[in-house]
């Protein structure tokens, strides 16, 4: 709070720009610019930022331009990107000390921004202020207006714990985006809109950003006009969607960051736990009326409704248990087209259409209608969709349902889920059709052939087996030896049955783990992310060590790192600023008691961003769970993405495959006291030196092997190879 009051201590005059974010909106552009420059509060400048525009929007806003001095129209940069990527893109190209974030299609009082400007100087601390909605209908005509619940009576500003309880308990609806003014040295302060994660809650994430830094206030009359389409694009995608809300992921972020939980009631902890159980529960009734029982099946596996009963009350939970208990029933009898009528008037109260199709998901992520154009599949008659469907089975049974491929599920945790995104895309590039193996025998298949591939389950091939022409294309082996030894166990049976059996190590190094003949492939394990992020790597206020990982040790074999990993923890918490994240350090049991102490004095919880955590850091521990050759995980890849050096400790040909200038090798020092003499007496310039060689190593052709694209194609390469042997032998038509 101290370092964002000082930013405003030493703000200059008292000037005003507002930006208007646009792409294609020539039917309301014109009203909505025209209400804000017959402010009452002078404007230093009217900040147009059209995306491209491909209707009549560039000559709206050009004949403004032309009349208008305050009028200017910029175009954001192919490299800035789009949606919020525009939105922080033209925030920084204001020069008013107040910025105001109107919309191209809202209409505004011509008071908003004199009130919202005399709220900020009069209240120096605060970071934002926001106005109060109402609602219009496409022609203009106000159909209502947002009610405050009661006990927010006379309440103008909302320090962290006040924001956090109220969006725990009714979502986001103080904080109205398009009616938005901020300080500019605090929307610089914390950095601006988050583009990794959020989607179209960037927004909401931010202000809650801005909350723990900066008071967030709010003028309490309706001073603008929020255009309502009740067909609009996210009514539609609400009403289809199967992903889960990204609010929830904005909210499981926020209640992470240090004494935001505590500043909150558990009466809202329970309302916000209801939200998402209903949430799930709604997401499950969506996909049963598209057509996919499996998808909600495995959505309403993670669904519990009634420990809630009591905070929330009767009626909503109650509406829930019903829409649960009917979604559930139609699914285990197959999802008919009776069952699904019945879900969705139970779901809207009407009808359901004859035309109900989902929404594409990416809208869910952007801040207007125009999804992406669909890609054209330039396969071969061989990889037609109608010929070709790969099911593949996951790491564990929490990916099922296709959430393997579910941006937004809660397993998603740092984008770790990428590279079975960019897997998916490339396949349907290619005319190929990908599911998680549950669904195998679940739909149609027609004359489809049926490609299979697993990446860690391995007691479900068998099953495939006895599908007539199916074809087993890979297994994966993606876990360590000492988490899952009846899967190295099961090599032989896996390279008897399986085209290709891809592992970290070769056939030499594996031999010890198992008895029989098998052969494997070499293949690295895929980073989500294959280059830095500017806002983590460029962050300079760094100090200390952290470590993330989980209390969890699996089967005690050669190689095994937990004990070193404990003697790191003891080291570095007693040298002191060490940080220690991650699940299960409440459990102590089985520590020495100096070990013990240890974790109680560094030990800091779960983690939400790995990423941000890593930013604030110069190094972190970075142990691999076992030291095998070969086995080489994402961790370093994740210091090197946010700026951090690696401490690293694992593979013992990891300098076969990582430049040694990117990383300290824990394996040259013969102490903790002698690696941390080390880390103390590395200048600036040495350290700059270690972040530059990881960011470059990212773009040279050594990371290949690790990129999520090569794994992609690799993937994509068998699949065609193993078909074409098909074809060749004249079994495919």
């Amino acid at each position: 709070m101290a370092e964002a009051s000082e930013e405003i201590e030493n703000a200059g005059g008292r000037t005003v720009s507002v930006c208007v974010p646009v792409l294609n909106g020539e039917r309301y552009l014109a009203a909505s610019i025209e209400s804000i420059l017959r402010q009452t509060h002078p404007l230093v400048e009217v900040l147009i930022c059209d995306a491209c525009s491909t209707d009549e929007t560039p000559r709206i806003a050009a004949e403004f331009a032309a009349r208008d001095p305050r009028v200017r129209v910029v175009r954001p940069p192919a490299s800035a990107g789009r949606d919020f990527a525009e939105l922080n893109w033209v925030i920084r190209q204001t020069i008013g000390e107040f910025v105001a974030i109107y919309h191209a299609d809202d209409v505004y009082d011509a008071t908003i921004v004199e009130r919202e400007a005399a709220y900020l100087k009069k209240h120096r601390d605060v970071g934002a202020v926001f106005s109060l909605p109402r609602f219009l209908d496409p022609d203009g005509n106000v159909t209502g207006e947002i009610k405050l619940p009661p006990e927010l009576d006379g309440v103008t500003r909302f320090d962290c714990g006040t924001l956090t309880e109220v969006t725990l308990r009714y979502k986001n609806i103080l904080l109205s985006t398009p009616s938005a003014m901020l300080r500019r040295s605090v929307f610089d302060l914390v950095g601006g809109f988050d583009l990794d994660g959020y989607g179209a809650q960037a927004d909401g994430e931010m202000w809650l950003r801005m909350v723990r830094s900066a008071p967030i206030g709010l003028v309490r009359d309706h001073l603008f006009g929020y255009r309502f389409h009740p067909a609009q694009w996210s009514r539609r995608f609400h009403n289809t969607r199967t992903t889960r809300e990204p609010f929830f992921r904005m909210m499981d972020y926020h209640l992470s960051q240090p004494g935001v939980r505590d500043s909150v009631t558990p009466d809202a902890l329970t309302m916000y736990r209801f939200w998402e159980a209903k949430d799930e529960t709604e997401r499950a009734a969506n996909a049963l009326v598209l057509g996919d029982p499996v998808r909600a099946r495995a959505i309403l596996g993670a669904s519990l409704v009634r420990p809630f009963l009591r905070s929330v009350g009767f009626r909503p939970v109650a509406r829930v248990l019903i829409l649960k208990a009917l979604v559930d029933a139609a699914a285990r009898l197959g999802a008919g087209q009776f069952a699904r009528r019945a879900v969705y008037w139970s779901r809207f109260r009407r009808r359901m259409p004859p035309d109900l199709k989902p929404v594409p998901e990416s809208v869910c992520w952007s801040l207007d209608d125009n999804s992406e154009t669909d890609r054209k599949a330039n396969a071969s008659a061989l990889l037609a969709p109608r010929n070709v469907q790969v099911f593949v089975d996951p790491f564990s049974y929490h990916f099922l349902g296709n959430g393997l491929f579910d941006t937004h599920s809660k397993w998603n945790r740092d984008g770790s889920l990428r590279p079975w995104l960019i897997l998916r895309s490339l396949l349907e590039e290619h005319g190929i059709k990908i599911d998680t193996a549950d669904y195998l025998g679940e739909k149609e298949l027609g004359r489809s052939t049926i490609v299979y591939s697993s990446f860690g389950i391995h007691d479900r091939f068998e099953k495939v087996l006895r599908k007539k022409g199916a074809l087993l294309n890979s297994f994966y082996m993606f876990e360590t030896v000492m988490y899952a030894p009846k899967m190295y166990a099961m090599l032989p049976e896996l390279s008897e049955h399986f085209r290709s059996v891809y592992s970290w190590a070769d056939t030499q190094t594996l031999n010890k783990y198992t008895t029989g003949r098998f052969s494997v492939r070499p293949f690295r394990i895929p980073s989500p992310f294959s280059d830095v992020t500017d806002r983590y790597w460029s962050r300079t206020d760094r100090h200390g060590v952290l470590f993330v990982c989980s209390n969890r040790r699996g089967v005690p074999m050669e190689g095994d790192l937990f004990d070193d990993r404990i003697r790191a923890i003891e080291h570095f918490s007693e040298a002191g600023d060490f940080d220690l994240w991650g699940k299960g350090w409440d459990n102590q049991s089985g520590l020495s008691p100096d070990a013990a102490a240890a974790v109680r004095k560094s030990r800091r919880g779960p983690l939400a961003d790995k990423y941000e955590a890593y930013s604030r850091a110069q190094f972190v521990v970075c142990f691999e769970n076992q030291i095998l050759p070969g086995w080489i995980t994402e961790k370093i890849f994740d210091c090197f993405r946010a700026g951090a050096i690696p401490l690293y400790l694992g593979a013992p040909d990891v300098n076969d495959w990582v430049p040694s200038d990117c990383f300290v090798d824990v394996r040259k020092f013969a102490s903790f006291e002698e690696l941390s003499e080390f880390m103390g007496a590395l200048t600036s310039e040495e350290i700059m030196r270690y972040r530059v060689a990881a960011r470059d190593f990212f773009k040279s052709d050594a990371f290949r092997p690790f990129s999520a694209e090569m794994f992609a194609e690799r993937f994509l390469r068998d699949v065609q190879l193993q078909i074409e042997e098909r074809q060749s032998r004249g079994s495919v038509s």
